[in-house]
């Protein structure tokens, strides 16, 4: 009895495991995998703390003896019987066949990549029996009777799973066990394994070229893993958990005047509030400074950021969008927009976008980041720093979607752990040659794949990502429109016709080609 841990994660063990079962215990041992953690009961105080406790041991002793007693009592009456043979009745005999011809059938239904579960069950009759022999004795009793198989085989059913979903654990790529290793060396929702471990764990090969293998495990362990980012360093690889929340942090102060004056009065003084995202809109009609970030005593400054954030905020100068139009574009995220210092500039505002998870980055893996969201949403933004502050100012209209969805963060994180992660979709296409952007435009399934293939919920983002990456390629207005019109009909769910025409179509119609 113990943890599963050095037979799933140590090589050695795991073939001496796999050599002894196969070779003996699948024949003779009951097996049991038990992968449910047992939730630990909450007390008021100490005292039923300890009431409790101290009830469990002398619960435990009194039924020690109690068993000790009845075990003894038993080997006294068998050892009388010592060279007598234990009878198997008729009729549990015939039953004994009957389960043997069923568990080889069901043994044969197993999928041949789990051989050990194939012989665990093969052998359920065997095992069952010399369960029944064991109740038959315990019981006083000559021969092994119906009841006792029986009684034999609901044990022996209760565990006939166990196998099975251990060895699915047993069989894994070295990639998936390395993500489940990491969930059990989890300390304050991150770990890190160095390339020794790596290596002799059997996760990465000790060859050349470990830099390259350590990528390619990162990157196999992250898509096979959706609740954790997994990034390299130079000594190993560095796990950190996702951490799902609804609560959002904001440091805000009020101010007022002129920005010069706002700057001034923006040094400290911050308080910090955990809200839902939703209350952010209040804060963005009237007049503040704020961030994301926790700023330690509430001053502000590079090096007392606390924590990670579960919003970012997105400055847009000069919008290819009015405010209105982002705000549709949007619809399918939790966001607010509210203009800036000028409220009669329309392309000129500033998105407040819910994460889906708390999100701790350095500064520069931050910008990168922010880079990611801003490509992936087609948006021109400044990457600015984490200690940034923001100006809300009153008299604002606030647009804000609030029930739909958070934007998924893992991907743009991973691309903010890239260190080749380089210019936007915009500035690589200015780098082709007329040729290479005819060829991107006559093949349009696999150039706008992400539009055509968009998931549910990430439509209209997709959408308006095409057509400006069309129109940048050097599309006409009538294409870029029949393009857009294509990727809807594609859908098996599309866009409401009326409200393709009337934004994203309309809004075409307006650009200058």
């Amino acid at each position: 009895m113990g943890s599963p841990e050095n037979i799933l994660f140590d090589e050695a063990v795991k073939k001496k495991f796999k050599t002894e079962f196969t070779t003996k215990l699948a024949r003779r041992s009951f097996f049991n995998f038990n992968y449910f953690e047992i939730e630990e009961p909450s007390y008021q105080n100490i005292s039923e703390l300890l009431k409790a406790e101290i009830a469990m041991e002398d619960k435990a002793r009194e039924l020690n003896e109690k068993y000790k007693k009845e075990f003894e009592d038993l080997a006294l009456e068998q050892i009388k019987k010592v060279g007598v043979p234990l009878e198997v009745d008729k009729e549990t005999r015939e039953l004994v066949i009957l389960y043997k011809k069923y568990n080889a059938e069901k043994a044969a239904l197993v999928n041949r990549q789990y051989p050990i579960t194939q012989l665990v069950i093969m052998h359920l009759y065997w095992k069952a029996l010399k369960l029944a022999g064991a109740l038959a004795l315990i019981k006083n009793k000559d021969s092994i009777g119906v009841t006792e198989y029986k009684e034999a085989i609901t044990f022996t059913e209760l565990l006939n799973e166990d196998m099975k979903n251990f060895e699915m654990e047993l069989v894994k790529d070295p990639y998936e066990l390395f993500v489940g290793f990491c969930q059990t060396i989890l300390q304050d929702n991150k770990c890190f394994i160095d390339t020794h471990t790596l290596k002799k764990m059997g996760y990465i090969t000790s060859t050349s070229n470990t830099n390259s293998k350590l990528k390619d495990l990162a990157s196999l362990a992250s898509s096979y893993d959706p609740t954790g980012v997994y990034k390299v360093t130079d000594t190993g690889i560095e796990y950190t958990k996702l951490i799902k929340t609804s609560d959002a942090g904001v440091s805000y102060v009020e101010v007022s005047g002129s920005k010069d004056d706002r700057k001034i009065a923006c040094s400290k003084n911050f308080n910090y509030a955990i809200v839902e995202f939703k209350t952010l809109a209040r804060m963005l009609a009237k007049d503040f400074a704020y961030s994301p970030f926790k700023f330690k005593n509430g001053a502000r400054n590079k090096a007392n950021i606390e924590g990670g954030i579960k919003w970012i905020a997105l400055d847009i100068d000069d919008s290819l969008y009015t405010d209105y139009q982002m705000h549709e574009i949007l619809q399918d995220y939790n966001h607010h927009i509210a203009r800036t210092s000028n409220p009669n500039n329309p392309y000129k505002f500033r998105i407040l976008l819910e994460l889906d998870s708390i999100v701790d980055l350095g500064d520069k893996e931050y910008k990168s980041f922010i880079k990611s969201i801003a490509d992936y949403l087609g948006l021109k933004v400044d990457l600015l720093p984490k200690s940034q502050i923001y100006f809300s100012y009153s008299g604002r209209e606030v647009l804000s979607v609030t029930d739909k969805y958070p934007l998924d963060t893992k991907d743009h994180i991973m691309i903010a752990y890239d260190k080749s992660y380089n210019p936007s979709s915009t500035e690589v296409i200015e780098k082709y040659t007329s040729k290479q952007k005819k060829a991107l435009i006559d093949d349009p399934l696999n150039t706008f794949s992400y539009a055509f293939e968009a998931p549910e919920g990430k439509g209209s983002v997709s959408l308006y990502r095409a057509a400006k990456h069309a129109k940048d390629l050097g599309m006409n207005k009538e294409e870029v429109i029949t393009l857009i019109r294509d990727i809807n009909s594609y859908w098996e769910r599309p866009m409401d016709i009326t409200r393709l025409e009337n934004t994203l179509v309309k809004q075409i119609e307006e650009w200058s080609f």
